[in-house]
Parts: C-alpha cells; sequence; structure tokens
C-alpha cells in the first residue's frame, strides 16, 4: 500500500485543544444566559437584547469553528447573501397578510348581519312550528 501524502495547501481545521476551549466557551456562553434570566430583569428590553447577544455569540462560535467556516475561503460569503436576501425579504413579503393581521380582529363571521339562532328561540320557534295550532290552516273561515 502507498502512503497518502497531504498537499501543500492543507490547512489543519484546528486541534481538539481549540475544540475543548470552544466546548468550554459555549458552556460559559449557556450559564452567563441562564444567569441573565435568573436575575428577572423588570426591563424585557434588556433581558431580549442580553440573551440573544448571547445566543447570536455562540451560534458564531459554532459556524466558525464546529462548522469550518473561520477555515474557508472568501467564497462563503457567496453562499451567505441569497440566504440573508430570503431570510430578511421573507418575513417582509408575508408581513401584510400574516404579521399585521395577528393584531386585528378580522372574523368574517362576524361580518354577516343575518341573526343566529340561540337555543331558545331554536326550540321555541320549533315548537310554534309543530304545535297543532300551527299546523291549522290560517283562514278557518272559508
Amino acid at each position: 500500500m502507498s502512503d497518502v501524502e497531504h498537499s501543500e495547501t492543507y490547512e489543519p481545521h484546528g486541534s481538539s485543544k481549540t475544540y475543548f476551549v470552544v466546548f468550554i466557551l459555549l458552556c460559559i456562553c449557556t450559564g452567563v444566559s441562564w444567569l441573565v434570566d435568573e436575575m428577572h430583569i423588570n426591563n424585557l428590553v434588556l433581558l431580549v437584547v442580553t440573551v440573544l447577544a448571547i445566543a447570536s455569540l455562540k451560534a458564531s462560535f459554532v459556524l466558525l469553528y464546529f462548522m469550518h467556516l473561520k477555515f474557508e475561503k472568501n467564497w462563503k460569503y457567496a453562499l451567505l447573501l441569497p440566504t440573508t436576501i430570503l431570510a430578511i425579504g421573507l418575513p417582509m413579503t408575508l408581513l401584510p397578510d400574516i404579521g399585521l393581521h395577528y393584531y386585528t380582529n378580522v372574523n368574517p363571521q362576524s361580518l354577516t348581519t343575518v341573526k343566529e339562532a340561540t337555543s331558545e328561540t331554536a326550540t321555541s320557534t320549533v315548537e310554534e312550528e309543530t304545535s297543532p295550532a300551527a299546523l291549522e290552516p290560517e283562514n278557518k273561515e272559508q
């Protein structure tokens, strides 16, 4: 068997020590995120911004090291551009149909003018129609 040689352009994607350090950083970020949530901050905006910032930091660690994007060339931006356009464009196109109607109460059934019968009026109407007086002809004189 012949030995396989690496080419001159081979770049290592990090050592196990690097991955362990990133793992420890992810654990620390998770702990900090949990602590911020347990502090019961009354300012909801500050809480959300802090937790999302920590989550973004964790996502960047995963993308850069575990998905090896740190070691790729600049062509990764060509792949990222269409994804970013879709991620921004899709919610913007759906916002008028889904996002804005969530806060307005547009109920097509409430727009009708037909009076719905309740259980009391429905039974009284049925009783009137089936009573012996209702079954007799209206003009008894003829």
